[in-house]
């Protein structure tokens, strides 16, 4: 009775063995996982900032686009009072891309 007592004993330690190698490589994967959890978003927050910077400067660009534009509209208002601004030729910006 001793020998199968020894043979179920020698199984258990193998099982167990095995479950602890299972979970080490589990712990480490769990590791790694965070880490990369990490580095996504460290990365993510970079980004974040590039298009708010970006958002940003394209915002800045309309504001003087559009600033730029009515300049133009007052100087051609100026130069030609008598003329209508919704006649044909009169846009000073007319042919300039948007």
């Amino acid at each position: 009775m001793e020998a199968g007592q020894g043979g179920i004993a020698d199984e258990c330690q193998v099982r167990r063995d095995t479950t602890e190698q299972r979970l080490a490589d589990l712990r480490r994967q769990y590791a790694e996982m965070q880490a990369e959890e990490e580095r996504v978003i460290a990365a993510c927050r970079r980004l974040q900032v590039k298009v708010d910077a970006f958002r940003a400067a394209k915002e800045a660009t309309e504001v003087a686009y559009t600033e730029a534009e009515e300049a133009a509209e007052a100087a051609w208002a100026e130069v030609t009072p008598n003329a209508d601004p919704d006649a044909e030729g009169a846009d000073p910006a007319a042919g300039q891309p948007h």
